[in-house]
């Protein structure tokens, strides 16, 4: 028994040296097996590149695209009030078709469904598994 503890005790402190020891000063960055979000391959603003046909690396944005800090405009559609004020809007401010019943479906399947339910009476497959009921 005596032998088990002192091979014991002796296991434990390699162990320990091992995974304690610091390593030499050296000019190198360590190895990481998560790279840090420092030292990562980026371009940087202002740089030369030979990627882009222009030579930068700050490129403007394509046509079209939306940034996405930005705010929406205020537009009914964006926001369901009359623009400038906090009053809803009296009538759905888009055409109404299939189609569109169709997407917002399938939008309300992938989002709403697990806790709203298929009929939104707030039983949806999360209630069975120990939330709430939500509606």
């Amino acid at each position: 028994m005596r032998y088990i503890i002192l091979a014991f005790i002796v296991c434990t402190l390699v162990v320990v040296g091992i995974a304690g020891r610091q390593g030499d000063k050296t000019r190198r960055p360590p190895i990481e097996l998560i790279p840090d979000m420092d030292r990562q391959p980026k371009l940087r603003p202002q740089a030369e590149n030979a990627f882009f046909k222009d030579g930068r690396s700050s490129q403007l944005p394509p046509s079209g695209t939306i940034a996405r800090d930005s705010n929406f405009q205020d537009l009914p559609v964006n926001t369901g009030r009359l623009p400038g004020t906090t009053n809803f809007v009296d009538t759905i401010p888009v055409p109404v078709t299939a189609q569109l019943m169709a997407r917002g479906r399938d939008r309300y399947d992938i989002y709403c469904l697990p806790c709203h339910g298929a009929v939104g009476d707030g039983k949806g497959v999360t209630s069975k598994l120990g939330m709430g009921v939500i509606a």
